[in-house]
């Protein structure tokens, strides 16, 4: 028998030993994931299948040379043999990745958008491994090729330094989930609004003035968010109500009490009454606060319709609201150069520079 019948006889008998390994090692790998109820172990064995049978052929093939053609398998078409089997296990190899990361996804569907950068960023980070490792098969130098490489690199990641950091973040972002599309934020600097898309660069928020702003990731991801819907307890709303000092407080707290209660069912989102406390007691008025359980939807609207009611009732039990305290006293007055008012000159004319009283007025009161 030639060498080459010998060969090929092997190779067939290898190819079909190396199908049988595959069915035997796999079939109860694929009967525990049919078990679960996730797609992502169905997806690891699909994947694993084709590189099992790959490394399986290359071995096959590798063991044929070595055996039956060991004189004409020069030292070229060995290394060729190995190229080879890197560049295909590689793409088996990003295959499964892939795999795995759409079945991933398909259990959290907020992360879809994170695919096609997953897959970019995969080939950016597989084929230069791929490349370097088939070069140094074939004894080519590859620390010239690095350096410069690294040095290109090094100079495009400094020119893209914003951009990679606000698609970090991004990434960031949509893997700890902070915020979530269709949830209301409020952010440092008196930013707030709900969120509409969050991409790979920035993200929107559409305000109550029906506003959309577009903020980098990298700025939502360094500063302390509000997510109000984040929770799903209800919000607990507060309202402060001012009244003179003299008025008597257990009459103003029975009546906030039986408004807060008659809103259940009249204002939409109101749950009931929490509690109506004397928060401060100052020079002229008297402080309360209360507060209310409402629906996280309607945290928006209801407190400002349950402060209508209350000061509503409070009108009609004849008890004066009082404005929020001046945080500091206030003083106006005319700029230089600025001529006086009659009132300011009325007053002034009162006295006469020698001190001899006040000065006369013509008929009708009016200067002159």
């Amino acid at each position: 028998m030639s060498p080459l019948v010998a060969a090929a006889t092997a190779l067939v008998a290898l190819v079909a030993l190396s199908f049988l390994l595959e069915f035997v090692l796999l079939r109860p790998l694929r009967r525990a994931a049919e078990r679960t109820a996730t797609k992502l172990d169905d997806a690891v064995v699909a994947g694993l299948s084709p590189i099992v049978r790959t490394g399986l052929l290359l071995a096959a093939v590798d063991v044929v040379a070595q055996l039956f053609l060991k004189e004409s398998w020069r030292p070229n078409e060995r290394r060729m043999e190995l190229a080879v089997a890197v560049v295909v296990v590689s793409w088996q190899a990003w295959r499964l990745l892939i795999r795995v990361s759409v079945a991933w996804v398909d259990c959290h569907p907020e992360l879809k958008r994170l695919v096609p950068s997953f897959r970019l960023g995969l080939q950016i980070v597989l084929v230069p491994v791929v490349v370097v490792t088939v070069l140094q098969i074939f004894d080519v130098p590859v620390l010239p090729l690095a350096t410069t490489l690294g040095i290109g690199g090094l100079a495009i990641g400094l020119a893209l330094q914003d951009v990679l950091k606000n698609i970090f973040a991004g990434v960031q972002i949509l893997l700890d989930q902070p915020i979530r599309v269709g949830e209301w934020v409020d952010l440092e600097h008196g930013l707030s609004g709900r969120v509409t898309a969050i991409g790979m660069r920035s993200t929107r928020l559409q305000t109550a003035e029906n506003n959309t702003i577009f903020i980098p990731n990298a700025r939502i991801a360094s500063e302390a968010i509000v997510n109000w819907d984040a929770s799903e307890r209800d919000f607990l709303a507060r309202v402060r109500v001012r009244v003179a000092l003299g008025t008597d407080p257990a009459r103003v707290r029975r009546i906030l009490e039986e408004e807060v209660d008659a809103a259940v069912g009249a204002v939409v989102g109101v749950k009931g009454r929490q509690r109506v406390v004397l928060d401060q007691i100052e020079e002229a008025r008297l402080e309360f606060r209360v507060e209310f359980p409402v629906e996280r939807a309607q945290r928006l609207a209801a407190p400002g319709l349950v402060r209508e009611r209350l000061h509503a009732r409070l009108a009609r039990e004849r008890i004066d609201l009082l404005p929020p305290p001046v945080p500091f006293p206030v003083t106006l007055q005319p700029p230089p150069g600025r001529e006086v008012t009659r009132a300011s000159r009325a007053v002034a004319s009162t006295e006469t520079p020698g001190g001899n009283g006040p000065a006369s007025a013509s008929p009708g009161g009016r200067d002159r």
